[in-house]
């Protein structure tokens, strides 16, 4: 009589694949919620450009910085929102400051703050209460 061979599968096989599965997913996980929350965070940079420009442009022609968003001519802070982003706010210490939601950290924020050097204001965005791990690497 002729063994024939056992084809497929033994469960320890399956059990060390599904280990595997595991230990990938583990380590995958984490490093894509970071990067989703990063892509977050510049969707909220990008959405405050151009409350930066209006405040340079205000700064350039009143020597003077805006206290508010209406007097640097932009819509309300809650009016400028995103799909991270709960507000983005002109105040006169001068600053920019972008409040991020749930999707990154809830209440977070990067701040602007401008200067103003020869014919160009410049933005320092290193303030504010967001984690360091979620910022652009220039506003760290």
């Amino acid at each position: 009589m002729r063994k024939t061979p056992i084809q497929g599968f033994t469960l320890i096989e399956l059990m060390i694949v599904i280990a595997i599965i595991g230990v990938l997913a583990a380590t995958a996980i984490p490093a894509y919620q970071s990067l989703v929350k990063r892509a977050h965070v510049a969707e909220g940079i990008q959405l405050s450009a151009g409350v930066r420009n209006a405040v340079s442009a205000y700064y350039i022609a009143n020597r003077t910085w805006p206290a508010s968003n209406a007097q640097a001519g932009v819509s309300a802070p809650n009016q400028i929102t995103g799909n991270a982003v709960k507000s983005i706010e002109v105040t006169g210490a001068p600053s920019v400051i972008i409040t991020f939601n749930q999707k990154v950290v809830d209440g977070g924020t990067i701040v602007f703050t401008p200067s103003f050097s020869g014919s160009t204001v410049k933005w320092d965005c290193s303030g504010g209460s967001l984690p360091k791990e979620y910022r652009p690497s220039r506003c760290r």
